[in-house]
């Protein structure tokens, strides 16, 4: 039995005045008179009732007042609940759970306080275990054993990854659909409580969160991103972004290191809750490998104070061109950005290097059967499988792009162009179906043919009679065409998170090696797995080793600014709460009722 508000339960403390004023005066002095003997007589021949007529007067009013007193305490008892619960317990065990507070762990201190839960469980009781990050996993299933709960509870691993504790909330629900009497108690800290708050669409009837936690300032790598530069692609350019989530100013010291050698070093002041970007260029010597940049500062969660990528130097582009070709064209070849010039041969014949390319540019002579690959043909004057040679027209011409031309026309004025001879070619349908990019009146200039093997692109002007030689837009037009169809390796490198779901080798197992040198087996799909912690993670198979960095790079799960929660009302042991003040209530109204007619007894 309980009260809800004990503190009205000093009104029972009326009763003291109202028994002095019943009372008082069967306590005064007896003085002698002179009919004292007819006094006497009188009072003995009074009746039971008279005689204790004030006393059980008094004690029905000083019942009504206790009753009263009560009533307004709104008691409570506890009774047994029909049916056996069933319970959803949730414990987060995201990033910001391992965070300390004090010496105690967050993650611990929901484990502590899920499993007070269970000790509280009747026989009839069953509950389910989910472990909550970016996933929800369900470490036990419904079940009644508390051991078996508070062993599940126990293997709760921590994680560094970001919360989806929304998502946790709803797999419950729809697990405890059509159970009888459901309740889901979520064990987070003011972040996941505030993320929770947060979820419009989320349903909270029989929701309950226990949350843990004080707010703690913190800074953390928020990005890190590194790209070969176009021009260079074994050059590296890094770029690190430091925020801070704290309420005032905030040193920090940055080092950068490419595996072991350091890049750089740098310190930083940051303003309350702002961020700071770093850019860095590698020089010459670089080579691949992982470039981690690592914060040095006092602060509540370590997992956001390092983040590293894995980076490759991006092959260079290998172009074939023929020696016979003009020198202004081998020149424009030779200044394009990332590509590397190998000879082709002359007339058109194909000799070693033509292997290693990845693309051909042939003037004048084209091979009888076009090999496969990307190629620029420049006025050719051979047949072969893709086309046959027909009369040029001469004269003097207007050009122009078609609007199929797109981005081909970029910079490109095809007007400016003076030309007096232009290459008429019949294409073979069934090989490829040329595209006009672009015209001279009626005659193609410009002809893009999309094979599957690769596309080429023909240039109809003949360099010999033509000023293509002093047209700027010339370079630029093959710059666009090896871009088009020989494109750069990615130079992007980006930084996996340890919400990524990595592909794994065909025939490869589900055990990694984790940044501790432990085997680990992780909960994987068909096709891959996403690491729990951040660091540097191996994986061998028959394909070879495989290895990735797994960062945080989560600004939500890195802010602890979150206030702490009142404390979640406790669970009841097996009970449900039922009041008591109606009853008291209609129990003073009925001594009320008995007390005014006894009153009102002599009278009657």
């Amino acid at each position: 039995m309980g009260f809800e508000h004990p503190e009205r339960l000093l009104w029972a403390l009326l009763a003291l005045p109202l028994a002095a004023i019943l009372f008082w005066p069967m306590m005064r002095r007896r003085r002698p008179t002179a009919t004292l003997p007819l006094w006497r007589e009188a009072v003995a021949r009074r009746t039971a009732w008279e005689r204790y007529q004030r006393l059980v007067l008094g004690g029905l009013l000083a019942t009504i007042l206790l009753l009263l007193a009560l009533a307004a305490a709104e008691p409570y008892y506890l009774a047994r609940a029909a049916g056996g619960r069933h319970w959803a317990l949730i414990v987060d065990n995201s990033a910001s759970m391992n965070v300390r507070d004090g010496e105690i762990r967050r993650g611990d201190a929901a484990i502590a306080a899920a499993r007070d839960s269970v000790a509280r469980m009747g026989a009839d009781d069953a509950a389910l275990v989910i472990a909550s990050a970016h996933t929800a996993v369900t470490q036990c299933g419904q079940v009644s054993d508390s051991p078996a709960l508070h062993a599940a509870l126990l293997q709760i691993p921590p994680t560094d990854q970001p919360g989806d504790l929304p998502a946790a909330v709803r797999a419950a629900q729809a697990a405890l659909r059509g159970a009888a009497n459901p309740q889901i108690q979520v064990f987070t800290d003011p972040q996941g409580a505030a993320q929770l708050q947060q979820a419009a669409d989320l349903d909270r009837t029989q929701l309950i969160v226990h949350a843990t936690g004080d707010r703690q300032d913190n800074v953390a790598i928020t990005r890190l991103a590194c790209r070969s530069l176009p021009a260079h692609p074994e050059l590296l350019e890094v770029l690190v972004e430091m925020t801070s989530f704290c309420d005032k100013l905030q040193q920090a010291k940055l080092q950068v290191r490419l595996d072991e050698w350091e890049i750089d070093r740098a310190e930083f002041t940051l303003p309350p809750g702002g961020s700071a970007v770093r850019k860095i260029q590698v020089g010459g010597g670089a080579s691949p490998g992982l470039v981690l940049a690592e914060l040095e500062t006092r602060d509540a969660l370590a997992a956001d104070n390092h983040a590293g990528v894995l980076v490759t130097v991006a092959p260079r582009r290998r172009l074939a061109i023929a020696n016979d070709a003009p020198d202004f064209v081998q020149r424009a070849v030779a200044a394009l950005p990332g590509v590397e010039i190998l000879p082709l041969g002359e007339a058109g014949k194909e000799g070693d290097a033509d292997e290693q390319a990845g693309m051909r540019l042939y003037v004048g002579v084209v091979p009888e059967v076009f090999p496969p690959g990307p190629a620029i043909v420049i006025a050719p004057r051979a047949d072969c499988d893709l086309w046959k040679v027909q009369e040029a027209a001469r004269g003097t011409f207007a050009a122009r792009w078609n609007p199929a031309a797109g981005g081909w026309s970029r910079g490109v004025k095809l007007q400016d162009w003076v030309m007096e001879e232009i290459v008429r070619l019949e294409f073979a349908g069934e090989k490829a179906a040329p595209i006009t990019l672009g015209s001279a009146g009626d005659l193609p200039l410009l002809t893009l043919l999309p094979r599957p093997s690769g596309e080429v692109l023909v240039l109809h002007v003949d360099p010999e009679n033509s000023d293509l030689e002093l047209q700027p837009g010339f370079p630029l037009l093959l710059a666009h065409a090896v871009d088009q169809l020989l494109p750069a390796a990615a130079n992007d490198f980006r930084a996996l998170t340890t919400t990524d779901v990595l592909l794994l080798p065909a025939g490869a197992g589900r055990e990694w090696i984790s940044p501790a040198g432990v085997a680990q087996s992780l909960p994987a799909t068909t096709t891959g797995a996403a690491v729990p912690r951040c660091g540097t993670w191996r994986l061998t198979g028959p394909a070879g080793e495989r290895v990735v960095y797994a960062n945080l790079l989560a600004p939500a799960e890195s802010d602890l600014r979150a206030a702490a929660l009142p404390a979640a009302p406790a669970v009841s042991d097996r009970s449900e709460q039922r009041p008591l003040w109606l009853g008291l209530a209609a129990a003073a109204l009925l001594l009320a009722g008995v007390e005014w007619v006894l009153f009102q007894r002599g009278s009657l």
